[in-house]
């Protein structure tokens, strides 16, 4: 923490330095005698208006400024409204662009005359009230010249109170969190700035400035400078403080000097800022004199005392030729230690507690990614997001290239029906290829996001009577209540705390689940398998201010996993595991052949009985980060070992533990450290995250 203030301190410093320069560099080429004659011209006006004693004056300006604000109001709302549809609707950046701009044009004429009109009617209010007592010393230009005074004063008071809040605190407030997620000290931040100028400018005037700005200059090196020495603290400024994370980026991108995505000392740990082919963990192959990885020797340090083999691929079933219908059921931000069968107190879950009991639970199962996207993209085709090949980066969601496969499309071409049933406006995505391979694909929800699973289990049973009936059925439904915001349940009432709020997000779908699993789970002409899962979990300030997307902590990638079906006995599986799985398991349990460049394995003969390799290495990444940055994570047993290429730092926990991942055991001399380093070593050449990636 100290680390982070003192960086975040200094970029600040740094900003107002540079704002001090700007200020007094004008003044220098303005003259400080035309500079005062407008401070003058502009304080005789101010005190005119505040003395002027003309009352019809003062109405008339009154109701011109109230429609200026009308007018000026609903151009903003109904651009703002025009833009989130253009990016709801996913168009391209040149297409949101260039609509936009016509869309404000266009909005000019109607905002004219709604401002014109809101004048007219607030002038013949005004006028009305003129002659009723207190309203004529009330309706006075200078009453809210002294009250726009006040608030504005408030409002710088407010807007740092919250900047710092906001920078340097994880406090669990709904409003906070929002604040956060938009990243509003970006925006409030100039605001602090420009309330300061007359304060500076009295010190330029004066002649005292010259030492100020010194030592705000030597404050805004030397402070970055100490703080970025740990590389803990570039981690927390990137995930946790939303105006400095930005201003890092920049400098990061600065010292990449050749250009190979690691930035120089202090802001990255690049050993070889001169030469792409020289960085962290780049390969070094032995025998050539040149330590390419900078870890002090020539070759990886990592011998093979710490190379961990790959597994054998799993074996697959042996499966009758007749096809069990496959049911995949997704749940938007769950974190599994919010459930009764995970140990969660609260009784928030009894529907998935109770189907629990009866099925096989993965006690540690991880999704590839924080991310809706890249993790259910990473589902569909049994890879780690960016094994898969993308089309068209630049968007988001980008495509699958021609040369994936999904597994609906598998299903498909063996003879199921397939379909979808979905809530959540990523899912509308017209370009997205994530819907190939299903006959039907609907998302329900549009921008409706509140209280909406009853409506998704109704379409997903009337799918299911449909389709069951005629022969093997794959079905994909996926729930959204527990994504933020969260709102107050009519089922149950926790609290008011945003926890509270997501318990009862998740106890609605819970019970709206009921059904659904009922339907599912009662025999039919063909034996059903159903998998309930989640995209990823959900952050509460345990890792910075996102929510989740951001990062690869256990909070925000640990998801339920649970397997039904009639002819599996109820168990508990402790190993570690990958909600990319699904897909070769899928393919596995309906009689498929699971191909070779699925990089997920099979968990079908755990599924009857097998025990599950201890030694599984589970792979994820996360490169959507804001602003950009690259991370790869990778579980085995209880550890759990992050690599943030970008910031040049790692990260090492024993979940067992230290189920929070608080305490980083890089550097205490583990030997899993080098094991799972070198397996992050042998897993980064598989992926290919495009220079282009959309953000």
């Amino acid at each position: 923490m100290l680390s982070m203030f003192m960086i975040t301190a200094g970029f600040w410093l740094g900003l107002a330095a540079l704002t001090w320069a700007g200020l007094r560099l004008t003044s220098r080429m303005v003259g400080d005698e035309e500079l005062a004659a407008l401070s003058e011209r502009l304080r005789a006006w101010w005190s005119r208006l505040n003395e002027e004693e003309d009352a019809s004056r003062d109405r008339t300006r009154l109701a011109t400024m109230t429609g200026w604000v009308v007018g000026l109001g609903s151009w903003l709302l109904l651009g703002a409204a025009a833009l989130a549809y253009l990016i709801a609707n996913r168009n391209g950046p040149w297409l949101i662009s260039f609509a936009s701009l016509v869309v404000h044009l266009l909005l000019t004429v109607p905002a004219a005359l709604t401002g014109l009109t809101a004048r007219r009617a607030a002038l013949k209010l005004l006028d009305g009230l003129a002659s009723r007592e207190p309203y004529p010393d009330l309706l006075r230009l200078r009453r809210l010249l002294a009250a726009i005074r006040f608030a504005g004063i408030g409002a710088v008071v407010v807007s740092f109170t919250v900047m710092i809040l906001s920078e340097f605190l994880s406090l669990d407030h709904a409003f906070l969190r929002l604040f956060r997620a938009v990243d509003g000290s970006a925006f409030l931040l100039p605001l602090v700035a420009v309330a300061a100028l007359p304060l500076a400018h009295r010190w330029v005037r004066a002649g005292r400035d010259g030492v100020a700005w010194f030592v705000m200059l030597a404050l805004a090196f030397s402070l970055p400078l100490i703080g970025l020495q740990a590389e803990a603290a570039r981690v927390d400024v990137a995930t946790s403080a939303p105006t400095s994370k930005y201003i890092l980026k920049r400098l990061q991108s600065l010292a990449d000097s050749d250009g190979d995505g690691v930035a120089s000392p202090p802001f990255g740990a690049d050993c070889g800022p001169d030469d792409p082919t020289i960085k962290p963990f780049a390969p070094d192959p032995p025998g050539d004199g040149i330590d390419q990885d900078c870890d002090g020797v020539d070759g990886a340090l990592a011998n093979e005392t710490f190379t961990l083999k790959p597994l054998a691929p799993a074996v697959p079933l042996d499966r009758p030729k007749s096809k069990p219908n496959l049911v995949l059921i997704t749940i938007d931000a769950l974190r599994a230690d919010h459930l009764g069968a995970y140990g969660y107190q609260r009784p928030v879950s009894p529907v998935f507690d109770a189907y629990a009991e009866r099925g096989v639970l993965f006690e540690e199962a991880f999704s590839q990614d924080s991310g809706t996207g890249p993790s259910l993209w990473s589902l569909m085709v049994g890879k780690t997001p960016f094994q898969v090949k993308l089309d068209r980066p630049e968007r988001f969601p980008p495509r699958y290239a021609d040369s994936e496969t999904t597994l609906a499309t598998r299903l498909k071409s063996a003879g199921y029906q397939t379909a979808a049933v979905l809530c959540g406006q990523v899912f509308g995505t017209p370009w997205w290829n994530l819907r190939d391979g299903f006959e039907s694909f609907k998302e329900i929800c549009g921008s409706q996001d509140k209280h909406q699973a009853a409506s998704v289990t109704r379409e997903a049973l009337k799918t299911w009577e449909e389709l069951s009936e005629r022969g093997p059925t794959s079905m994909w439904v996926h729930y959204y209540d527990p994504h933020g915001p969260y709102y107050n349940s009519p089922l149950v009432d926790f609290g008011t705390t945003t926890l509270d709020r997501y318990d009862e997000e998740i106890a609605l779908t819970d019970k709206h689940l009921g059904p659904l699993l009922e339907a599912l789970t009662t025999p039919g002409k063909r034996p059903t398998y159903v998998v309930i899962t989640a995209d990823h979990g959900e952050g509460f300030g345990e890792h910075g201010s996102d929510p989740h997307a951001r990062t690869l902590y256990r909070d925000v990638t640990r998801v339920p996993l649970l397997f039904l079906g009639p002819d599996l006995k109820a168990r508990r599986v402790p190993e570690a595991v990958g909600m990319h799985d699904i897909a070769p398991t899928w393919l596995d349990l309906a009689g498929l052949k699971i191909p070779d460049d699925m990089t997920a394995r099979s968990q079908g003969r755990v599924l009857f009985g097998a025990p599950a390799p201890a030694e599984r290495l589970v792979f994820q990444e996360n490169s959507y980060s804001r602003p950009r940055r690259d991370a790869k994570g990778v579980i085995r047993g209880r550890y759990h070992y992050i690599l943030d290429i970008t910031n040049g730092s790692s990260e090492l926990y024993d979940m067992s533990e230290d189920p929070a991942e608080r305490n980083n055991l890089v550097g205490t001399g583990l030997k899993v450290e080098l094991e799972l380093s070198a397996a992050i070593r042998d897993f980064i050449p598989s992926t290919h995250v495009p220079a282009n990636l959309s953000k």
